[in-house]
């Protein structure tokens, strides 16, 4: 209304609030903002119908289709939806749509929630003390049922040992028990570390990694994208001579 009074046409206050021409012809037309209707509740409508649908149901017949039918053969206009939105909260674990018995899945134990890949992996990786007493019970169940899973968490906890202490020594007998475990993805891994076993011995006796460097270009992307538009590479050269 502000803006009507001062001289704005229908379509300037529409691009200004961001709303559609005729919304604001219409609020204009009645002069103030048009409160908007309550939605009415219908469901007396379908209550009419309730005694009919619990016979039925309690019959066996819990097919909303078929419900819907009869009841437009005896004078309801209502849609399918609302026949099924009706008699849903009176389903069980067997559930019947249109015609298909189906049966709805039952919440899985809290054992198997856990029993992912990307969960078990964690579980044998954490501490003891960070476990609730649930994943302690399932990773000693796990042991039992699976015995190469205690021997691949024994050589990775090792191997992570070998890079923490960079035990360079250490290294060649990890590569040994690896092989003669039999667990295919860790003698994989040992193939691809005897394939550059220079490089690694490094990475496990020095302090430095390509870590360093990927950090240093990263910094160096960062500034460039933050310049980007407004300087040139002049600049950029003289930023990174001074953080230098």
């Amino acid at each position: 209304m502000t803006l009507r009074a001062g001289g704005a046409t229908c379509r300037t206050i529409a691009l200004r609030l961001g709303i559609s021409a005729r919304t604001v012809q219409r609020w204009l037309g009645v002069g103030h903002f048009p409160e908007r209707r309550r939605r009415s509740e219908r469901l007396g409508q379908l209550s009419r119908y309730a005694a009919y649908w619990q016979a039925r149901w309690a019959e066996g017949c819990h097919n909303a289709t078929r419900l819907h039918q009869e009841q437009q053969a005896r004078g309801f206009r209502g849609s399918y939806e609302r026949v099924a939105a009706y008699v849903a909260p009176w389903r069980d674990t067997h559930d019947r749509h249109r015609g298909q018995v189906r049966t709805r899945p039952q919440p899985r134990p809290a054992a198997d929630r856990l029993a992912t890949a990307r969960r078990v992996c964690w579980l044998l990786l954490r501490p003891d003390n960070d476990l609730t007493q649930a994943e302690q019970t399932f990773r000693s169940h796990l042991y039992t049922v699976c015995p190469e899973v205690t021997l691949a968490q024994a050589l990775v906890k090792d191997f992570a040992r070998i890079l923490r202490e960079s035990d360079v020594d250490g290294l060649s007998a990890w590569l040994d028990q690896a092989e003669a475990s039999g667990i295919a993805e860790l003698r994989a891994l040992v193939r691809s570390i005897w394939i550059d076993r220079p490089a690694v011995e490094a990475a496990v006796r020095t302090g430095w990694s390509n870590g360093q460097v990927e950090g240093s270009v990263n910094k160096r992307k960062l500034t460039k994208r933050a310049m980007y538009g407004r300087a040139n590479f002049d600049l950029l050269r003289q930023r990174t001579l001074h953080v230098a």
